[in-house]
């Protein structure tokens, strides 16, 4: 199949902190470990976007929202969740002077003033303290009231459910529409996640903050409000020129990853492309010219699934598979070949298309083992497998393909008759109509076919009364790919 790759030329940078080489914000701040995450970090400081941090205890969650909050020059207001009272975030309630409303007298700890908020231990709250803590995170409103100088809402979890052997009493499945809110939810890196450098600096030196002059390049480098606004803009100018392009992505992916029984609201859809944009701006800021944008598509969702923050794990290799295959479908396959195919929803006649359009060997093997794999029994496997291996006996497969469907053709390529081993009963019943049919059929090539698949998965098709069902789907698939013996 011919394909074609769409343009992923870089937007036109705007302000002078692009120029800039490439850099750490995390590194600059003291923090060990952390720098793979400053995209993530550095998109949800320019959208101003709710970011949720998950990992165990004395992992530097707290360190980092402080250190950002100092760095973005924001007022910060700390709250441990799991400590917190209601009266903490708005003060003390009073009547009004109208006699109908109240009025709140802040305290010095109240949030009326924040411009960044950090809610620690966010699972470890009251439900009907969660509850109020919703229009916080999601609207920037309290008590009904806006919030008019808050700009940046992060929280933080310890792992919900059992992690490494251990678990944390007090800590509960965070309420799953709140969990949506986040827009980005972010595991970070523990102590084996760490390079053994990132770790003995951290032995040597904790989390300070590097002291001592730079260089006269360093000191004329943008300061950390000055790369979220650059952020900003870059990703504004990465959505005005791949942003149709990321839509058609993001509709793929919600398809893909609903097939693996990931399932995203609509929401989080609208939320996962300006996600994308800003993500890229970051990495384009901080100097990485060769910014690939499928890449950051990939980094964006790793970091934007808000299952991550459930006691149920997300299975990554089904993320990124999702990813590739959506990314392949709506960036790189412009001729619409590959969307056609997946909008097949039968794996098997999604092959048989695939023959017809005539695909390339490398997408045409990885379609064989989706539809061998899709088969709901081992008799259907092997039989569709065996169909393969006749069917596509001259196609330059991948090794990979080639042995996954040879491995499942085993059984009839090189049938063992063995009655001994199948129990008495009805089974052994069967399994003598089988042998019975078998031996009833002529040396005719179709015949071949079917006396090799019937000896091939007797003891499968010995288990019940189906076997005549699947002996006609397996001529049925011999005829649909042109099998003849």
């Amino acid at each position: 199949m011919a394909t074609s790759t769409t343009s992923t030329r870089q937007p036109t940078r705007t302000t002078d902190a692009a120029t800039s080489p490439t850099r750490s914000i995390t590194a600059e701040l003291g923090l060990e470990g952390w720098q793979h995450l400053d995209p993530v970090l550095l998109a949800s400081l320019a959208l101003e976007a709710p970011l949720l941090l998950v990992g165990a205890h004395g992992t530097a969650k707290s360190l980092v929202a402080e250190r950002v909050a100092g760095a973005v020059d924001a007022e910060l207001r700390h709250y441990n969740a799991s400590l917190l009272n209601y009266d903490d975030l708005v003060g003390i309630p009073v009547p009004a002077d109208d006699g109908v409303s109240l009025e709140y007298l802040g305290t010095a700890g109240a949030v009326w003033d924040a411009e960044f908020v950090f809610l620690d231990e966010i699972n470890r709250c009251r439900p009907d303290l969660q509850n109020k803590l919703f229009p916080l995170v999601h609207e920037r409103r309290l008590a009904g009231e806006e919030l008019t100088r808050l700009r940046h809402r992060w929280a933080a979890i310890n792992p919900p459910g059992e992690v490494d052997g251990h678990s944390y009493l007090g800590t509960e499945e965070l309420d799953a529409a709140l969990a949506d809110r986040f827009w980005f939810v972010v595991p970070v890196p523990g102590w084996q996640q760490l390079r053994r450098e990132d770790r003995v600096r951290l032995v040597l030196g904790g989390a300070a903050v590097p002291t001592g002059s730079g260089t006269a390049e360093e000191d004329e480098r943008p300061s950390v409000p000055e790369l979220v606004a650059a952020t900003a803009s870059a990703a504004a100018a990465v959505e005005a020129h791949h942003g149709e392009s990321l839509a058609n992505y993001v509709v793929s992916l919600l398809d893909q990853l609903g097939t693996a029984d990931i399932h995203l609201s609509p929401r989080r859809a609208r939320i996962l492309l300006q996600a994308v944009c800003a993500v890229h701006g970051a990495l384009l800021v901080t100097g990485a010219d060769d910014a690939d944008l499928g890449e950051s598509a990939l980094l964006t969702l790793l970091h934007a699934l808000p299952q991550r923050a459930s006691a149920t794990p997300v299975q990554l290799a089904k993320v990124i598979a999702a990813h590739k295959q959506a990314w392949e479908v709506a960036v790189v396959d412009e001729s619409g070949v590959l969307q056609q195919l997946l909008a097949e929803q039968d794996p098997v006649q999604r092959v048989r298309l695939a023959v017809e359009r005539k695909v390339d060997d490398d997408l045409l093997g990885r379609l064989t083992v989706q539809a061998v794999a899709a088969q709901q029994s081992e008799a259907e496997r092997a039989g569709l497998a065996f169909v393969f291996t006749r069917a596509f006996a001259e196609r330059p497969l991948s090794p990979a393909a080639w042995g996954t469907i040879v491995d499942a053709a085993r059984p009839i390529l090189t049938p063992v008759i063995e009655s001994d081993s199948i129990p008495q009963g009805q089974q052994l019943d069967r399994v003598r109509r089988i042998d019975a049919y078998c031996a009833e059929l002529d040396d005719a090539p179709g015949s071949q076919l079917v006396r090799a698949f019937l000896q091939g998965c007797r003891p499968w098709l010995a288990l019940d009364d189906a076997w005549r069902k699947h002996l006609v789907e397996f001529v049925t698939l011999c005829a649909t790919f042109g099998v003849q013996g």
